[in-house]
């Protein structure tokens, strides 16, 4: 039918790459010819429908600087000249239009973080929301999302979730699953995700439970010095970081909760499938959050930051099974409404929208 380029620096882990994977499989079924373009040459960390092409941008440059990438990206695009393309994370949108400027291609933008939580603080985001002004549309994944940007740019957006690729024998598993006294949380181990915030609240838990164990999964910039505090507070028994994992459903199936410690988020998958597969959650209120999470009704919100809040809330799903029984089963509700076939229809309807005006 058409021809769809996505563009986004690489397919490692990530939230954003992981939802890139997930579309890009459900494109395939409905586009004729479906490409990612990848700025970084690391490996691939998810799979991909065998019908999808994907380009490292440094092979067909034969270079990793972004000046020179930035003018073989617009030769390519210019060659292929697609009918659409969908371009993911704010560097690699402002590079897409800045480097397609004049070349009259269909783009969309796709933010998927706290739209103020931007590298470069204030300046970079008036450039950005400048530069949005040339796109042709605009998605986020929350409300709260779109409310951050003018309202000229907000005339163009469309909220549509994340969506959840999860076999459906999963959905609602965690309810009847055997617990063992550990909580996990999932995440990027960086600033902004404050996991020291989390093991702080879990060693003043310690303190009442002391045969629990606390897990975080996911690699970054913040391990080694979430290593020395985990130690500082002779917690190296207790708390463990086993790294990114591919079977992640598995290591949140026994747990008594998910934890998310974020200081920001633009909307977190592992929230979402852990929600899903019917694990109560505790989650600061961070965009995304407070969109899925009704607080006592399918899971617990606190406030940014706040340790004792994290601390209370632990206590709460151990401490009340017959609460924690009703969050888990209304938590495992949401697959209803973002189950992949729902939410891959909304973007799909979206994208025809433009190929449509594009083709007449």
């Amino acid at each position: 039918m058409s021809k769809l380029f996505i563009n986004i620096g690489s397919l490692s882990a990530g939230g954003a790459e992981r939802v890139v994977s997930i579309l890009s499989n459900s494109f395939a079924e409905r586009f004729e010819d479906v490409e990612i373009i990848l700025w970084h040459h690391l490996p691939v960390h998810y799979g991909i429908d065998k019908r999808v092409k994907i380009k490292f941008l440094s092979e067909i440059s034969g270079t990793e600087n972004r000046i020179l990438n930035c003018l073989y990206f617009r030769s390519y695009i210019k060659q292929q000249n697609p009918d659409l393309l969908l371009s993911f994370l704010t560097p690699f949108n402002m590079l897409a239009i800045l480097s397609l400027f004049g070349c009259n291609i269909r783009t969309i933008v796709c933010e998927r973080n706290d739209p103020h939580f931007i590298k470069g603080g204030k300046f970079m985001e008036f450039i950005r929301n400048y530069l949005y002004r040339f796109a042709d549309g605009a998605l986020v994944q929350t409300k709260y999302g779109k409310s951050c940007y003018p309202i000229n740019i907000q005339n163009k957006m469309k909220v549509i979730y994340n969506p959840v690729d999860m076999p459906e024998e999963l959905i609602g598993r965690a309810i009847d699953e055997t617990k063992a006294n550990l909580f996990v949380s999932v995440g990027r181990l960086e600033p902004q995700k404050n996991h020291k915030m989390l093991i702080s609240a879990f060693a003043k838990f310690c303190k009442l439970h002391k045969d629990y164990m606390l897990e975080i999964y996911g690699d970054g910039s913040m391990r080694d010095d979430l290593e020395l505090y985990i130690n500082n507070l002779g917690l190296k028994d207790k708390v463990k970081l086993p790294g990114s994992c591919k079977d992640i459903w598995q290591k949140l199936l026994p747990a008594k909760a998910f934890l998310l410690s974020s200081d920001a988020e633009g909307m977190s998958n592992a929230l979402i499938e852990a929600m899903c597969l019917g694990l109560p959650v505790v989650s600061t209120k961070v965009s995304g959050s407070t969109d899925l999470i009704q607080h006592e009704r399918n899971g617990l919100l606190i406030n940014l930051g706040d340790t004792d809040g994290m601390y209370k809330a632990m206590c709460d799903i151990v401490d009340n099974n017959e609460k924690s029984l009703y969050m888990s089963k209304k938590a495992s509700d949401l697959y209803k409404v973002l189950n992949e076939n729902v939410i891959s229809k909304q973007w799909i309807d979206y994208l025809r929208t433009f190929i449509k005006t594009n083709n007449n």
